[in-house]
């Protein structure tokens, strides 16, 4: 599942880092995993963040074992890569 922390609006979030963020969710949902997006345009960003463009996006990562925060990390390069 796809979560998003309340008050997040991804209404404006890049078509392409949508697709990013659904292949990784994909892949996630695998190793029976969810993805929480906690930040896109909202919350503080430094000046001139591509966040404000709606091509930045943050993941929670506290709610995954270290063991799995790795696995995650992994995801995010391949699917990144490809």
């Amino acid at each position: 599942m796809i979560l998003f922390k309340k008050g997040v609006d991804y209404y404006q979030l890049n078509p392409i880092l949508w697709a990013y963020t659904q292949v990784v969710h994909q892949e996630l949902q695998k190793h029976d995993l969810d993805l929480c997006i906690t930040s896109i345009r909202d919350g503080s960003h430094m000046a001139g963040s591509r966040h404000y463009l709606g091509m930045g996006i943050d993941f929670r990562s506290k709610m995954y074992t270290p063991k799995d925060q790795l696995l995650v990390l992994r995801i995010l390069r391949r699917v990144a890569k490809s």
